[in-house]
């Protein structure tokens, strides 16, 4: 049984009837700015699920430039991307693409999913090729913000050591900027 949660359907038969989103890397809501916190506390979570053939890269170039969370396509079978599925309003979507920086360096891919029991389509955000630069490295403040969404959605803690904390860092240069986020993340946990 396949249940889709694609962008052209309004209403589908997983989260109660609405469309959803898979968060890869788990890292919602403390990834998200306070513009993203507001719309994001309209969704429901889930459930979290395993997306295979992909790694959790950070890769992704940011205006602040640092690299930032990327679901990227590898097409081994062995590596997976573990991330939440939210449902969404759906005339709350434009909001979404605007936060998440659809066509800012950002994508959207529809990703099928499969478990035991059955199989699902969802809408992600994935880094478009010609923002990705191997050679970045995130701060170690939005690694941290990545690492407690993880955590606060309770994915394996394995997972979160080897493919979150484990992730070479950089100490933010921009002092005021990096308190702002700790102190946001303090408030957070």
């Amino acid at each position: 049984m396949e249940e889709s949660l694609t962008t052209d359907t309004l209403t589908e038969t997983i989260c109660r009837g609405k469309k959803g989103k898979f968060l890869p890397g788990c890292n919602d809501p403390y990834e998200l700015s306070r513009s993203k916190i507001e719309l994001f506390h309209k969704c429901q979570r889930c459930f979290w699920l395993e997306l295979n053939g992909y790694r959790l890269l950070f890769h992704k170039r940011s205006i602040d430039t640092s690299g930032k969370c990327n679901a990227f396509f590898t097409g081994n079978p062995s590596d997976e991307v573990l991330g939440v599925v939210f449902e969404i309003i759906p005339a709350e979507k434009q909001f979404l693409d605007r936060a998440e920086g659809l066509g800012k360096g950002y994508e959207e891919k529809i990703v099928s999913i499969e478990t035991n029991f059955s199989n699902y389509k969802c809408y992600t955000y994935v880094a478009a090729t010609a923002h990705i630069d191997d050679r970045l490295a995130p701060y170690t403040w939005y690694r941290d913000i990545v690492a407690a969404g993880a955590k606060e959605h309770n994915l394996p803690r394995a997972y979160i050591q080897v493919n979150i904390l484990s992730v070479e860092a950089l100490n933010d240069a921009d002092v005021d900027r990096d308190a702002r986020e700790r102190k946001f993340l303090e408030l957070k946990t």
